[in-house]
Parts: structure tokens; sequence; C-alpha cells
């Protein structure tokens, strides 16, 4: 009784001060999802939901995930990951992990499943045992609104394998990640493009998991000069500029 006391004690401080940066910075996420069965207030579930939180969002910063399951009872168990983008910094990832955690907490305050995307990092927890799958579950994607004008055919051959090979990066790295650029002829275009997988899962699924995106973002951003989509264990993104550290 002492230690639900404390956990949640503990995580609603933390709730509450991320709360207010969230505010203070203007943070919004790209997507949040939550569905699945709910729980009550205070009950086994929520405790252990608290605990696992707290301990992604300290855990993560180090390598750039985690991932860890909580709870006894099949009814109160929760299983959860972070994961941060391969190019930010420990301080940044935890920045963006807290604030994920306060965000997910406060949209989906009784949902026993539930994911939330930026740019910079994910989470997602849910009662249904997910971990070494491919999530397909959550699906989304965005294309920049700005369209392709010049050297359009030189920029989509371009973008398609800039795209494949970021998936083979991913695959061949421990890290299931995958970033780089690549220059069009004849012209001062250069693409950008990240690849990335939760590493939860093995870099032969990783790199299933990227390819069906990639296919997806070249045929729905076909005239964009930029895109990313998302689901619950890979992500792409391509753009005409340099985003995060990419290419600098």
């Amino acid at each position: 009784m002492h230690l639900f006391k404390l956990t949640n004690t503990f995580y609603y401080l933390l709730l509450s001060s991320n709360l207010v940066l969230h505010t203070v910075l203007g943070i919004d996420p790209i997507n949040v999802v939550c569905s699945g069965a709910t729980f009550s207030p205070r009950d086994g579930f929520e405790s252990n939901l608290n605990s696992l939180i707290i301990w992604l969002s300290s855990s993560a910063p180090r390598t750039g995930f985690a991932k860890n399951s909580m709870g006894q009872k099949s009814s109160d168990q929760v299983q959860g990951l972070a994961l941060c983008t391969g190019d930010i910094r420990n301080q940044s990832c935890q920045t963006c992990l807290e604030t994920a955690s306060s965000e997910i907490r406060s949209r989906c305050p009784s949902d026993k499943t539930a994911s939330i995307w930026y740019d910079n990092c994910m989470l997602k927890y849910s009662n249904v045992k997910f971990l070494g799958r491919i999530d397909r579950r959550y699906f989304f994607s965005q294309c920049n609104p700005e369209k392709v004008t010049n050297h359009a055919t030189n920029f989509r051959r371009k973008r398609a394998r800039l795209l494949r090979l970021m998936t083979s990066q991913a695959f061949f790295h421990t890290t299931l990640y995958g970033v780089g650029g690549i220059s069009l002829e004849k012209s001062s275009i250069k693409i950008y493009a990240l690849a990335q997988c939760t590493r939860d899962i093995s870099g032969y699924r990783c790199k299933k998991c990227l390819r069906h995106l990639t296919r997806y973002i070249i045929r729905t951003c076909w005239r964009n000069i930029g895109g990313k989509v998302y689901n619950g264990s890979c992500s792409v993104r391509f753009e005409k500029y340099s985003f995060a550290s990419i290419g600098k």
C-alpha cells in the first residue's frame, strides 16, 4: 500500500512538472492513439503503468531505447517501450520522453493501450503483449504540402533509391537506424531521409516493416518534397531540407 502511494505520488509530481514544460514550450505530438480496455483509478494496473512510464522515460535516454513489462497478475500486467531517434543526444531524448509521458497520460487517462509520437521520440504501452512483433495497428502519415516542381523525375528516382538505402542501413545497424542524404545530378537539390525501427523486433522484421512504409510513402507523397509515415514498430521520413542532425 505504501509502495502504491509512493509510486503514484512521484508519478503525479512528474506529470505536473511536465505539463508546465509542455505549456511553456508549446510542444504538440504528431499523433496520439488511445484504445483498448480501460482501467479504474488507483487499481493495480494504474500503479504498474505509472511505474513503467517512469522507468521507460528515465532508462531510454542512455541508449535511445528501453522496453519492459510490469505486473504479476495477468489483469494488472502492462508492457511498454520508449524510443528516441538515433540522431538526438541524451538530454534531448529525456526531455522528449518526459513530455511524452505526461501528455500520453493526460490524453489517455484510463486507457490500457496508448501510443504517442513526436518527431524525436515515441512512447507506447499496452495490456496486450506486443514486444517482438511488428505493430501495424496504429498507422498514420503526413506529406509536406510543397510539391516537387524542378527535376521531378530525377527527384523521385533518387528518393526511391535513398529510401531503399536507409532501409538496408537500418537492417544492418545494431540500433535499427538509418540516416543519410543524396544529391541530384546537375542540381543543388539534396534529399534527406531517415528510417528507424523499435529495437524489440529483429532486423528481418525491421526490414519488412520499413519496406512496407517505404512503398506507402512513395505512393502517397509521390508529388511532394517531403513526407513521414509511422506505425507502432517503424518510421520513414524524407525531406528536401536537412532535418534534425541529418547531413550536418
